[in-house]
């Protein structure tokens, strides 16, 4: 599903995306359906992408944070590197 939402966002059809990622991170959600963080982490990572391509900012840098969270408290190494590098291009989009 994740791969799906990213084919969405790269043929211009975020919103489409957006409903995806959301369902995911809902489906992810601790005690659910069990625990997959890392899969959490990068549902937050792709939403936050979604509200950086819609403007929102404040948006996108709290998914960004939740998903920071996940890979502190979880110790989940190999998402930690997109979650800064997505941080770094809002912080970009906005000059700082």
């Amino acid at each position: 599903l994740l791969e799906r939402g990213l084919k969405l966002m790269g043929r211009n059809r975020p919103e489409d995306a957006y409903l995806i990622f959301s369902k995911i991170e809902k489906l992810t959600s601790p005690g659910h359906f069990g625990s997959f963080p890392e899969m959490r982490a990068l549902s937050f990572n792709y939403l936050g992408c979604y509200f950086r391509r819609k403007q929102f900012i404040a948006l996108a840098l709290d998914n960004f944070e939740k998903a920071l969270k996940i890979i502190e408290i979880t110790g989940i190494e190999t998402k930690r590197a997109l979650t800064y590098i997505n941080i770094c291009a809002v912080m970009s989009q906005i000059g700082k």
